[in-house]
């Protein structure tokens, strides 16, 4: 009976775990940037062109727009508390975690929103992720 009740208590944790990975909300970019007002202060899941260097760390919308510094097709992301090293990630298509602040205005206020609290950077294979009908 002991026996039991831990392995009870222990698949509870697991599927809290699972249901709190789960529960991130992976929302387009192009979303993020049309309305971020509409998601500020919640913590979602996008996709796009890590740009990082001198007085920039921001997502783009595709290569084309990081290359040519089309900020309008960004997002600021605050990287200040993010220690992961994202040097092999500059320019590929990545998936990011973390808060929308709409509020604030990325480096001397160039961008509309910024995703703060970043949880996670992960590189992802082959461009960005693309529905298919």
């Amino acid at each position: 009976m002991k026996g039991a009740c831990v392995v009870l208590i222990v698949a509870l944790a697991a599927a809290s775990g699972a249901q709190k990975l789960q529960a991130v909300p992976t929302v387009p970019l192009v979303s993020l940037l049309v309305d971020p007002a509409a998601y500020d202060g919640k913590l979602v899941r996008t996709h796009g062109v890590l740009a990082v260097g001198f007085e920039l760390s921001a997502l783009f919308l595709t290569k084309e727009h990081a290359t040519h510094g089309i900020m309008s097709h960004s997002v600021w992301l605050d990287l200040a508390d993010h220690d992961q090293d994202l040097r092999p990630l500059i320019g590929s298509y990545v998936e990011i975690e973390g808060v929308v602040d709409a509020s604030a205005k990325g480096h001397m206020g160039a961008w509309d929103s910024s995703i703060r609290q970043i949880s996670g950077v992960t590189g992802v294979e082959g461009g960005p992720p693309r529905k298919i009908n």
